[in-house]
């Protein structure tokens, strides 16, 4: 039996939240993107080119390579993903990417609104309860969580985990 991979992080937590992304990132395929596409445009959804660009860097992200927190909790509780991501999840399945964009489209326009721009659903990043996400045309994340009425804004999924995970990110480990 092959030996699993891991990659052991270092520096301060943003530096390791940077560092993780950037060893975790796999392309995103022309399939991928293709199908992408689709599922916006099948829900409904108008697709922002921030949100294009938003899938192109991240989408890949976190494929083979799984975060690792001091906390075993954190780990198996971390979201990282993008809705038209859950197409290609066995349990899930276009038809529930389809329904999970139709869904946070009922938010669509509380959350234009505190943006004062258009905004576009792209999915769940978080810890625990993560929350929905959205671009911005400017490409600014804006996160609404079930808990509580306030929208978080935030320039990166990373920023959005790591404020919510207060526990040490670790290594990566090969899914």
């Amino acid at each position: 039996m092959a030996k699993k991979k891991v990659i052991e992080l270092t520096g301060t937590r943003e530096e390791r939240w940077k560092q993780a992304v950037r060893l975790a990132y796999t392309d995103v395929t022309d399939k991928e993107l293709k199908n992408f596409y689709a599922i916006y445009k099948e829900a409904g959804v108008p697709l922002l080119p921030a949100a294009e660009e938003l899938f192109k860097k991240y989408g890949g992200v976190f494929r083979t390579l799984r975060p690792i927190f001091s906390q075993d909790v954190c780990t198996h509780e971390f979201a990282w993903g993008f809705t038209a991501n859950l197409a290609y999840v066995e349990w899930a399945g276009r038809a529930a990417a389809i329904g999970t964009l139709k869904a946070m489209m009922e938010d669509v326009d509380e959350v234009r609104e505190f943006a004062g721009q258009e905004v576009c659903p792209v999915g769940t990043f978080g810890y625990y309860y993560p929350p929905d996400v959205y671009v911005g045309e400017d490409g600014r994340l804006y996160c609404v969580y079930d808990y509580t009425d306030q929208i978080g804004v935030f320039n990166a999924p990373e920023e959005i985990v790591d404020n919510q995970i207060r526990d040490e990110l670790l290594r990566l480990e090969q899914r």
